[in-house]
């Protein structure tokens, strides 16, 4: 097994979401591996390179032939047919050719490479759990000026006045950050919880109280609000004088707690960017 050079990376916040808008999850994976596995250069017949292919699951040439030109098409890795040798970019690199400023980054480690989509996922649904945190707790505190100043306070400009009673994010809001399909949204959602990226606590909020079952109330709300029949779950308990009752309660959207490591990276201004991060410059060529 090669030598890895780095165990973990920070992955800055805005290139995760561009890679799950674009859907470029499996090409990322490639060059995440390429960068957590040399210093910046790979040569074509590197022991690396079959390396890369099992821990990827990456079998078919085709396949990885396509990924490969889609790096280089994106600048992501040069490619060099005299010297047989790869250039990975540099995250700086790639904050500069698609004008991120944000300096947010989650730390990713190389037990994650198989779960690329989940962590992608994790990031952003984390993310937006902690802006709301971050809002309600520490900008609304402050002045109406000052908070206007936030890019976080713009995004829930809008929101309700009422702090919420816990922080996280519907399915739909889910789908509409991870640009896909609600029924996707569920199975990266539930993803990213089994990788250990977000943590999910259920909440329900209280509907009506019956002394007896009312069999017929589930059909009624069917027809009157089918979306709310469909949130309404029963559990029966006991009173102070020991006889039952039947809790109608409304299913809300999970509580999120983030998992996933934050870190801030360098600003542009304390770098020394390479003239091809300047200029725009490249040595890319194709690569079979």
């Amino acid at each position: 097994m090669s030598n890895m050079k780095h165990a973990s990376l920070q992955i800055p916040l805005e290139l995760s979401k561009y890679v799950i808008a674009n859907e470029l999850e499996r090409p990322f994976a490639i060059y995440l591996f390429m960068k957590m596995y040399s210093d910046g250069k790979i040569k074509k017949d590197s022991p690396v390179m079959v390396e890369l292919q099992n821990v990827l699951r990456v079998k078919n040439r085709r396949t990885t032939t396509k990924h490969f030109a889609k790096l280089i098409e994106l600048n992501w890795i040069g490619y060099n047919d005299k010297s047989k040798i790869y250039f990975v970019r540099s995250f700086h690199h790639l904050r500069f050719i698609h004008d991120f400023k944000s300096r947010k980054s989650t730390t990713f480690f190389a037990k994650d490479l198989k779960q690329i989509q989940a962590f992608l996922a994790g990031s952003i649904i984390a993310d937006n759990v902690r802006n709301q945190e971050y809002y309600w707790e520490k900008v609304k505190r402050r002045k109406p000026r000052t908070a206007t100043k936030k890019d976080v306070a713009k995004q829930f400009k809008a929101s309700s006045k009422t702090s919420p009673n816990f922080y996280g994010l519907s399915i739909r809001e889910i789908a509409k950050k991870l640009n896909c399909k609600t029924t996707r949204a569920v199975q990266l959602k539930h993803a990213a919880e089994a990788a250990g990226f977000i943590k999910t606590k259920a909440r329900y909020k209280e509907y009506a109280r019956f002394a007896e079952a009312d069999y017929l109330m589930k059909k009624v709300l069917a027809d009157c609000n089918p979306s709310l029949a469909k949130r309404l779950r029963f559990t029966v308990t006991s009173g102070l004088d020991g006889k039952k009752i039947i809790i109608a309660r409304i299913q809300l959207h999970d509580e999120i707690l983030p998992l996933v490591r934050f870190k801030k990276i360098s600003k542009f201004n304390n770098l020394r960017l390479g003239k091809e991060v300047k200029f725009g410059h490249s040595t890319r060529k194709s690569a079979a």
